[in-house]
């Protein structure tokens, strides 16, 4: 996903929202997985289909100024997060690094642990306890 604001682009390629996830009913509670969407480069934590992505797969999310709050799930460090809370950035991140690959290189995507759910049989089966 890329969020574009003038020339900044706010996404940091971790992919976690690409994860599949699963929200216990009764607790609220989200747990993900290791299975990426059938989309995405996993190597490189990018879609294959991006500009197309709501028609390949209506639940892929599109993260906005006005609905990153709806999304408790995102991660600490993500920076959509982290720039709507007025936080700043890690000292990883593509923009502060001028390096795309540095949030691969500090090991903050997903590209080192995902699989694709091509590959998957059951999701339940590859559940992150802890993240």
């Amino acid at each position: 996903m890329i969020w574009v604001v003038g020339s900044s682009l706010r996404c940091d390629h971790c992919s976690m929202c690409c994860l599949h996830k699963i929200e216990d009913e009764e607790t609220g509670k989200i747990v993900f997985s290791y299975v990426a969407c059938k989309y995405l480069d996993i190597p490189a934590c990018i879609c294959t289909h991006y500009t197309k992505r709501k028609e390949v797969n209506p639940d892929c999310i599109r993260l906005t100024p006005d609905t990153v709050s709806h999304y408790r799930w995102l991660p600490d460090t993500c920076s959509y997060r982290l720039i709507a809370e007025g936080k700043s950035l890690p000292s990883w991140h593509p923009l502060l690094t001028n390096n795309p690959g540095s949030i691969h290189q500090a090991k903050r995507s997903i590209a080192h642990i995902a699989l694709s759910e091509n590959d998957v049989d059951a999701i339940e089966n590859h559940l992150i306890i802890e993240f």
